[in-house]
């Protein structure tokens, strides 16, 4: 398995310096943190992703973001959550 952290900002650095140390190895191989820069991101991704299954915030040709019908379904089981809560 594989973790993309995208899009961070600049301060995240300075936790992840806190973090790491007590991060498994082989943990810390599997994740991948990158700033911001559309082609180096999707690059990377397409290591790991085929082309098909990454977004196209990302360079790729899947759903958007926010619409796979399992985003979708989870969005309204919260939603339905907060209307009985309220």
């Amino acid at each position: 398995g594989s973790i993309f952290v995208i899009n961070v900002p600049s301060w995240f650095s300075v936790i992840w310096n806190v973090v790491k140390p007590m991060v498994d190895d082989v943990t810390k191989q599997k994740i991948t943190i990158m700033k911001y820069g559309n082609e180096a991101i999707t690059k990377a991704l397409m290591e790991k992703i085929d082309i098909q299954n990454i977004p196209p915030e990302y360079g790729g040709r899947s759903m958007p973001l926010g619409q796979s019908p399992e985003e979708l379904q989870f969005m309204e089981h919260f939603k339905s959550l907060n209307r009985a809560a309220a």
